[in-house]
């Protein structure tokens, strides 16, 4: 035979059955505000991220004060939340920053913005200690040395076509100028591929001679076979009449006899006597006893040659 309730379980009972509602009720909400909360955490570290990258001055240290920030964030977040369900919140903001962090300072992209700001310090770094190099006419001057990694980073920027003209020239400067380890072999192949515009890293080159002529020019004092070959080349093909000139100049510095040939073809066939004067003073060097530059020389004694040719006239007489 069943006993019926008292009057206080009935209510014990109520009271239980507010208090489970209550608590779901709370437990909805707290979860509600929670993933709002996570959502706010996360859209402020990448506000902070973004703004931490506009005012990154360019040192070398400037793309860890980005993760600096970030970590910064992160530990305040933990520790503000240090409740019952901190391991999930830990793991969502966790999960944001490494992967906007990751973003940011991914330097295998070469969109990768802090491996620009990266590259854009270490050839700066390295143009100071070159100016320095050159203020020092002391006997003991040490010469500026390049480290393998170092010539890596910058020959990616010299390869890179979004690279700016400036940042490309700079690049380039110090890949020629400063001492390479292991690598200068690779490197100079490179800078001659890139004079040639050719292969997969430097086809983008044909349609920039500006930049092709900075590099044979700042190549000038290097006796490189390669570049013989490919200045010839240039010589023969190219209508741009700054990377003309490099050309012409690298052939009279570092040309043989065998170099006349293409620069007495391309004397008859050019019609400006910028490029025509800087192919005389070639074959003064590299074969003075041309036709060309013979025929000129007796046209300039019986008054004949050409006033435009007089500043070359000067230089081979």
């Amino acid at each position: 035979m069943s006993t019926a309730p008292s009057g206080s379980e009935n209510s014990m009972g109520e009271v239980e059955r507010r208090i489970e509602g209550r608590l779901s009720v709370t437990e909805r909400s707290f979860d509600e505000k929670l993933t709002n909360l996570r959502s706010d955490l996360e859209r402020k570290i990448r506000e902070e991220l973004d703004r931490e990258v506009e005012r990154l001055k360019l040192t070398v240290g400037a793309a860890w004060k980005v993760l600096g920030v970030a970590i910064v964030v992160i530990v305040g977040a933990a520790t503000f939340f240090s409740i019952k369900t901190a391991y999930d919140v830990d793991k969502g903001i966790e999960s944001a920053a490494k992967s906007e962090v990751s973003r940011r300072l991914d330097t295998e992209k070469s969109d990768s913005p802090s491996k620009r700001v990266l590259a854009r310090a270490l050839m700066d770094s390295y143009m100071l200690r070159l100016a320095k190099a050159d203020a020092d006419t002391s006997r003991f001057s040490s010469p500026v040395t390049l480290d393998d990694i170092s010539a890596e980073q910058i020959l990616d920027v010299v390869k890179d076509e979004q690279t700016k003209e400036e940042d490309f020239q700079e690049g380039v400067t110090v890949l020629v100028r400063a001492q390479t380890g292991d690598s200068g072999t690779r490197v100079f192949h490179a800078l001659v591929s890139a004079v040639r515009a050719d292969g997969q890293d430097f086809n983008w080159l044909n349609a920039q001679p500006s930049r092709r002529s900075y590099i044979l020019t700042q190549l000038s004092r290097l006796d490189i076979a390669d570049l013989v070959a490919a200045s010839k080349l240039i010589i023969k093909t190219e209508p741009d009449p700054s990377l003309l000139r490099s050309a012409i100049f690298y052939v009279q510095q570092h040309g043989d006899r065998d170099s006349a040939e293409v620069l007495e073809s391309k004397f008859k066939t050019t019609d400006s006597t910028d490029i025509q004067s800087a192919i005389l003073l070639a074959l003064a060097r590299v074969k003075p006893t041309s036709p060309v530059l013979q025929e000129f020389i007796a046209k300039f004694q019986e008054g004949k040659a050409d006033l435009a040719h007089l500043r070359a006239f000067s230089w081979i007489v």
